[in-house]
């Protein structure tokens, strides 16, 4: 027998999650404890995962989980999803199909998603194509990619007369975060095998590139060449983790480099470190031209909980956004 939600307190929003795992738990604790930013009140009103743990955890937070999406929709009607399950379009292109056929806008951390249009773009132009379609927006988003490495810096180019070329340097301590985001660098792997893995993209994150793409078209650079390498960075000693022991001369972390050139000069570097007890962890943004500026975060932006609050500050962005993919900072916005 089909059951209703409970009623939607006035000028609330009603709020359904896709996907539970470490990310996905942070957003419903957030939701539940806080959500002073905005003038309306968010309500969690469901959650999706296949994971029956997942299901049974959500459960006993007092939110409704659920298999499936069809599973969910029959019981509520969510007026906005906050999406967090992986991070490459091609795996999470029939999700988001689903949800835009079903006119629930979307607030994504799949990186790819931030800026598809060089790297995906037959998916991306499918995926803004069905957003028209069915009148609803979509947005990847986060802190790297959607914050750090692009959305930040383009912010400070509006200081900067003339830019020559944008630098960004970004050192995470990975001991500081989520014991997934540590295998997904490779931590505790052998150098052979890390670099196996990252061949086939087994590791690595993702979202540089599209950082670099989403930069290059807010300063409109039509880019000649744009080329990204990902190397080890080896433990100097044994190391202990929460999942692993690593001996001395294995993976620890990585060095991942994004680099574009326009008109034979590089014009945009994009370097990230994560490692396990990073020395001097911090974000630092450079750019060359008249005036130069520069910015340092002491100790770097706190991944998980600001990617958290990336993504529910995103709910207003898609629920007033044109349909489809949304495309941060758009240069129009500057030139009304």
């Amino acid at each position: 027998m089909q059951t209703t939600s409970a009623p939607t307190p006035a000028g609330s929003v009603k709020v359904m999650v896709f996907g539970l795992g470490y990310i996905g738990r942070m957003v419903v604790e957030a939701i539940q404890n806080e959500n002073p930013f905005w003038n309306k009140k968010l309500q969690l009103v469901g959650a999706v995962d296949i994971v029956p743990e997942s299901r049974q955890w959500a459960e006993k937070k007092g939110v409704k989980a659920f298999q499936s999406l069809p599973d969910l929709l029959e019981k509520v009607r969510p007026d906005v999803c906050i999406h967090t399950t992986a991070s490459t379009m091609a795996i999470v292109v029939a999700q988001l199909k689903d949800l835009i056929e079903a006119k629930v806008p979307v607030v994504s951390s799949t990186e790819e998603l931030f800026f598809p249009w060089e790297e995906n773009p037959k998916i991306a132009a499918e995926l803004d194509g069905a957003c028209k379609k069915s009148g609803v927006a979509v947005m990847g988003t986060g802190v790297n990619p959607g914050f750090v490495m692009d959305v930040l810096p383009a912010i400070a180019t509006q200081a900067v007369h003339t830019v020559d070329k944008i630098r960004v340097e970004r050192v995470v301590d990975a001991s500081t975060r989520r014991p997934p985001l540590q295998k997904k660098i490779g931590a505790g792997l052998d150098e052979h095998t890390f670099r196996t893995y990252v061949e086939t993209r087994r590791i690595g994150p993702l979202g540089l590139i599209e950082s670099l793409d989403f930069l290059a078209s807010h300063l409109g650079w039509k880019l000649n060449k744009r080329s990204q390498k990902i190397e080890p960075i080896l433990a100097p000693k044994p190391m202990k983790t929460p999942i692993d022991t690593i001996k001395k001369g294995d993976v620890c972390g990585l060095h991942h480099r994004a680099w574009a050139e326009m008109d034979r000069r590089n014009v945009i570097e994009l370097d990230l470190k994560i490692s396990l007890n990073a020395e001097r962890p911090g974000d630092h943004i450079m750019i060359q031209g008249n005036p130069p500026l520069s910015i340092w975060i002491e100790g770097g932006t706190p991944g998980d909980p600001a990617t958290v609050a990336a993504l529910v500050r995103g709910i207003p962005t898609v629920l007033q956004a044109k349909p489809g993919i949304v495309r941060r900072l758009e240069r129009d916005h500057f030139l009304q």
